[in-house]
This record gives structure tokens, C-alpha cells and sequence, in this order.
């Protein structure tokens, strides 16, 4: 069955990051964007991203996405799902929760947009996914595995609020509260269930995952084995018999040690950590192999190619990891497809080998002009 040919036509965005104002529309293919380092085309990729996702790639609050000196910021979207245009709005006022609406209707509950319109981002600080700790590998995860299973966001989100008053709780506990161990019972039912669900979810998502990287990190080194393997302690036992084992050490520490939020992914190549052994060259190799293989199980789960947000790439990819990518990007591997290059003569000579319709955009001043197309 062929994918169902979604994108993004039209956004419109006011006081968001370095940005007062732009209005653009797009190429259902390919859009560029050029300009010198730091005028802003990471923001416009943050901008797309966030109305995917409706929160940022690089920030963890909205706070930080706010031009400033701004009191508010606003995002129009206009995409088209296959068969008609769906209108996305987001309004946040500094100091109040943010307000969501589709079709001019508000949502009560933002995720729930979450996977309408799947978003994949390649970007120079990737490789936190292999150099930081655990918390990047499993956002990794998550950012997947959220865009296509509502079941699986759903718990999340339920199983992240529950360990949060958990955790006040053994605070609460340490400072001198009387211990309700019917509610410690109620906290930890929750907490089981719902992990033990996101366990399992992982598990599938990671027999599917797994062929598909090496088959992209093959396409780049055939010779090298690679593997990634998931962490965790549910491996051993099951959610409620490790919350009660380790109940002492959790009150002693005051925050809970057992469960699914303790998941790491390990990244080895010829059977060592990617971390410590590998080249610049083969972690980016890596990072590369795992965004495609995100982008490719997106596809497969929802019969629709995620928009990809390539951030500077080409700068950051050696020639043939470069070639490789825009020949996936010419040969209609992707659905649309948004860039950044700084420089604008290496982008000119790649566009010269695209045979299907473009938009070029000129990022400068603050601002962001449609300076090219090909139709």
C-alpha cells in the first residue's frame, strides 16, 4: 500500500525564538533554507518541529522558545493529511498554559495531537544520544514510539505523573509524614501496570527497530557489526516485585530506583561502546543509521512518511555520508523534506541534481524570504 502523502503547507509564526514574525508556504518536496551560521534557520526547523510535536527539539520549556522581550508567541500551521487541510494553532501568553486548537477548536488534552503529523529531526547536537546519559536514549525512544502508538504516550504520560508523586511522597515520608502504606500500595499498583505495559511496548518496538538500523548503518559501512540492545530492569522482574524490593532503598534515598525510567539503550560496535571506541566518523555513521531507522519504522507503523528536518547536515557529514543522504532525499525515499546549508554554492550544486519541485528560502536579519523555487 502507498504511503498517504502528508505535509506541511503553510506556517505562520510570531515572536517565536529570534523571530517576530514570518509567513511561508511550502513545497510538498524539498524547501531550503540558506543563510550565514546563527540567522536563525535551526529556529525555523525548531518552529516546524513544535508544531508537530507541540513542544521544542532543543528546549525542555516553552519559556525558552519565547523571543525576548516578548510576552506571547503564536504558531499557524496548515497541513494536509491525504485528503483535505487541517488548521493547527498554538497561543502561549508568558506565565499561563499554552492554548491548542485544531480546525478552530481547542484541545484539553495536547497530546492527543501528538502522531497526526510524525516529525523526524537530524541535527548537530545528536550525538548527546550517544556521549550523554540515559535520559537522551530514552526520549529517543519515547519520541518514537509516541508518534505511533496512542496506548503507549497515554501510559507514559500516566506512568511519569504517578513516579512524580511517588517520589514527593518518599520526600514527605523522609521529612517526618506518617507512612500511609495503603497509598504506597496505590502508587506502586499504578506504577506497575502501566510499566510493565511500556515494557512490553519497548520490547516489540525494539525486535522491529533493531533489523532495520543495521540495515541502514550497512548501507553507509558494510564491513562493521553493530548492534543496539535494550536495558532494563524488568528483564529480572516485573514492576511490582521490584518496587517492593527495593521499598527500603527508595525511602533511604527518597526517590524511587525500580522501573522503566531507569531504561537505557547500549550502542555497541564490534561488541564495545560506541561511546568510548568509536571514531567521530563512525558515531555519526550511527546517529545517521538511527534517525533512518526512526524515520523508516514511523513510516511503517503509520502508513505515512514523517516530515524530516535536516539541520545542517551536510556540514557536519563528511562527502560520501552527504551523497548518500540527498541521493535518499533525490530518489523520493522521503516524503517532504526541510534543510539547512549555510553554504549556499554547495546547496546550488546538489538542487542541480533534483529533478522534482523545490522552494528556496533566504534566512537573514531575523527574517525569512522565499528567494527560489523549481516547479
Amino acid at each position: 500500500m502507498d504511503n498517504i502523502k502528508t505535509r506541511l503547507q503553510h506556517l505562520k509564526v510570531i515572536n517565536f525564538r529570534s523571530y517576530d514574525h514570518f509567513d511561508l508556504s511550502f513545497s510538498e518536496n524539498l524547501n531550503c533554507f540558506t543563510g550565514f551560521n546563527g540567522a536563525g534557520k535551526t529556529n525555523v526547523l525548531d518552529a516546524i518541529y513544535f508544531c508537530s510535536l507541540t513542544k521544542s527539539y532543543f528546549s525542555s520549556s516553552d519559556q525558552y522558545v519565547l523571543k525576548q522581550h516578548a510576552d506571547f508567541f503564536r504558531l499557524d500551521a496548515t497541513y494536509f493529511d491525504g485528503s483535505t487541510s487541517v488548521s493547527w494553532v498554538c497561543k502561549a501568553v508568558k506565565g499561563r498554559k499554552k492554548e491548542i486548537l485544531v480546525n478552530d477548536v481547542p484541545m484539553q488534552r495536547y497530546h492527543e495531537w501528538i502522531g497526526k503529523f510524525p516529525c523526524v529531526m537530524i541535527a548537530p547536537n545528536d550525538n548527546q544520544l550517544i556521549l550523554d546519559g540515559s535520559e537522551e536514549r530514552r526520549k529517543f525512544v519515547d519520541a518514537t514510539l509516541s508518534q505511533t502508538d496512542t496506548a503507549y504516550l497515554n501510559a507514559l504520560l500516566l506512568y511519569n505523573k504517578i513516579l512524580q508523586q511517588r517520589n514527593a511522597y518518599l520526600k514527605s515520608v523522609a521529612l517526618g509524614e506518617r507512612l500511609d502504606h495503603l497509598l504506597m500500595e496505590a502508587f506502586d499498583e499504578q506504577l506497575s501496570n502501566k510499566g510493565d505495559f511500556i515494557y512490553e511496548c519497548r520490547l516489540k518496538f525494539m525486535e522491529t527497530f533493531l533489523p532495520i538500523f543495521k540495515r541502514y548503518y550497512a548501507l553507509l559501512e558494510e564491513l562493521e557489526e553493530v548492534d543496539v540492545q535494550y536495558e532494563t530492569q524488568l528483564n529480572e522482574q516485573c514492576m511490582q516485585d521490584g518496587l517492593k524490593a527495593c521499598f527500603k532503598k527508595d525511602c533511604l534515598a527518597q526517590r524511587t530506583s525500580f522501573g522503566i525510567h531507569q531504561d537505557d539503550l547500549q550502542f555497541h560496535l564490534f561488541g564495545l561502546p560506541v561511546k568510548k571506541t568509536g571514531s567521530q566518523g563512525q558515531q555519526k555513521t550511527f546517529l545517521f543509521a538511527l534517525k533512518m531507522a526512526q524515520f523508516e519504522y514511523i513510516t511503517s507503523i503509520n502508513n505515512a512518511k514523517p516530515i524530516l528536518l535536516l539541520d545542517d547536515v551536510f556540514d557536519k557529514f563528511d562527502q560520501k555520508r552527504s551523497e548518500k543522504l540527498f541521493n535518499m532525499i533525490q530518489h523520493n525515499i522521503f516524503g517532504q523534506v526541510f534543510l539547512t546549508d549555510a553554504n549556499e554554492t554547495r546547496l546550488k550544486e546538489n538542487l542541480s541534481f533534483y529533478h522534482k519541485e523545490y522552494r528556496i528560502f533566504k534566512v537573514e536579519n531575523r527574517t525569512v524570504t522565499h528567494v527560489g523555487a523549481k516547479k
